[in-house]
């Protein structure tokens, strides 16, 4: 019960830090941008994404078929490295259609997220025997690994800014930082001196 709060307190806590990084201090939207002609290229990816919802690139590989000769396939692979050095070069996620985005669907989705990951956390610390000071260091560590883990590949394949790589890797460390403060005084067990 204990950890149930402690993780219900660290989500709202999680949940803020977004709302206050991602409104108040504004740094998210300096690293988006927007096409000349909207229209048009919407009706481009109207027309040409027809496989509905699901993240696309440009260039694409596309599938191999099995019986391509070894050096067709050479040759394909390399047409598509010289578009790709070449550009422009998209990874996008992308939906055609029609869909009502609902901003309480996507907040009650955030908290979910935030109080999983408070759960998991809040687990690990109660397999451990250490200070308050270090079980924050541990929660904030979450954050690295996390960040380090599902956005660095981002940067490191698929041409993620520098910029956008820096904020989102702080955003993790310190939503897991100021969490770790609250869900410390709710898990992991006393410290033992050493003998």
């Amino acid at each position: 019960m204990k950890l149930f709060l402690g993780s219900l307190l660290a989500a709202a806590v999680v949940f803020l830090w977004g709302i206050f990084s991602w409104t108040v201090m504004d740094w998210h939207d300096n690293q988006t941008r927007g096409f000349e002609n909207e229209e048009e290229v919407a009706e481009v990816i109207k027309k040409n994404a027809r496989s509905g919802q699901k993240r696309y690139i440009l260039p694409h590989l596309g599938e191999v078929p099995s019986f391509l000769h070894p050096t067709e396939k050479e040759a394909r692979d390399e047409k598509v490295k010289k578009a790709r050095d070449d550009g422009p070069f998209v990874y996008a996620i992308v939906r055609p259609g029609k869909k009502p985005f609902s901003m309480a669907a996507a907040m009650a989705w955030s908290y979910g997220r935030a109080f999983v990951g408070a759960m998991i956390i809040g687990w690990l610390l109660n397999h451990m025997s250490m200070g308050y000071g270090k079980r924050v260091t541990v929660a904030a560590a979450m954050g690295i690994f996390a960040a380090v883990t599902a956005v660095l590949p981002d940067w490191i394949w698929f041409e993620m800014s520098s910029g956008e790589l820096a904020i989102t890797l702080a955003d993790r460390v310190v939503e897991w930082l100021l969490a770790g403060l609250v869900l410390a005084l709710f898990a992991g067990q006393p410290e033992v001196a050493e003998r």
